[in-house]
């Protein structure tokens, strides 16, 4: 896990892996998150921000509590100013 004075924001990228139980950034290369214990029983894993919305949409192994994967890339791509598919 990233630990940081409360003041400052850790630069959050799509390389970025993020608690979906939290909101804690963490290290890419996690065992799942050590602040409320979340983990992907699937991958092991927090997956990064680029691994979610790089699966397929129809992904019903990865539903982040019922999240689907293209609602995350939604999420993405409408801060981005970008199209949605």
């Amino acid at each position: 896990m990233v630990t940081l004075a409360r003041d400052v924001q850790p630069e959050v990228s799509l390389k970025s892996a993020i608690c979906p139980g939290c909101a804690h950034v963490l290290q890419a290369n996690n065992t799942g998150c050590a602040e409320c214990g979340y983990k992907d029983s699937v991958s092991g894993r927090i997956l990064t921000l680029e691994e979610i919305i790089d699966l397929p949409a129809g992904d019903l192994a990865h539903t982040f509590d019922e999240v689907s994967p293209a609602f995350i890339a939604a999420v993405v791509r409408a801060a981005r100013g970008t199209t949605p598919l």
